[in-house]
């Protein structure tokens, strides 16, 4: 069976169509990404609550229209947004310093090449989002870990244990009367770990 990765998606927020907005526009097609497009703060975070994009481009050039750092604290502070990577497109002559470490998770200097867009979601798609993916998968997988009631050990290839569930660790190295209580409580757990450990 093939599993194929959902296919990435991008916010634009941008106030008013112009040639860096329509070179973000291409570029989503151009790559196969779903492109969302908000004008207004309010707009965009109603539009990332219901579709938690992987990648949000927020327009930082003019803060006439509205305030990218309020929206960029906005959207952090829901939960969605934990795995999100947000860029904030800024102009040359005026990037802060802190900017990247207050807000986003990266930036981008003001270019509306179509082709400079298009590498740079293709950068971002290969690195940031695939990096929080499988921050993603691994945060499952751990939450699942510690609510497990059975005993799991996940191994190298050389099968060297590398994490294994609480209850693996405490049937390795119970008392026998230690694991009377754990056969009362967790009867097929028990019955694995008499196959597998030596309890002296």
């Amino acid at each position: 069976m093939i599993h194929c990765l959902p296919l990435t998606q991008v916010l634009l927020v941008f106030a008013e169509d112009d040639d860096q907005s329509n070179g973000f526009r291409w570029a989503c097609e151009k790559a196969g990404f779903r492109c969302n497009i908000a004008r207004t703060p309010e707009s965009a975070l109603e539009c990332f609550l219901d579709k938690h994009h992987d990648i949000i481009i927020i327009d930082h050039r003019h803060s006439r229209y509205f305030d990218a750092e309020a929206l960029c604290r906005s959207i952090r502070t829901t939960k969605p947004s934990e795995n999100t990577v947000i860029i904030g497109v800024v102009q040359s002559s005026k990037i802060p310093n802190n900017l990247c470490n207050i807000m986003y998770r990266t930036r981008y200097v003001e270019n509306s090449s179509r082709m400079a867009c298009y590498n740079e979601l293709i950068q971002l798609e290969f690195g940031q989002v695939q990096a929080q993916f499988k921050l993603r998968a691994c945060n499952s997988l751990f939450a699942a870990l510690e609510k497990s009631q059975e005993a799991i050990e996940i191994t190298s290839e050389d099968h060297v244990v590398q994490v294994c569930s609480w209850i693996s660790n405490c049937a390795k190295v119970c008392s026998p009367e230690k694991h009377h209580f754990i056969k009362t409580l967790f009867p097929s757990l028990a019955l694995k770990a008499e196959e597998r450990f030596c309890y002296q």
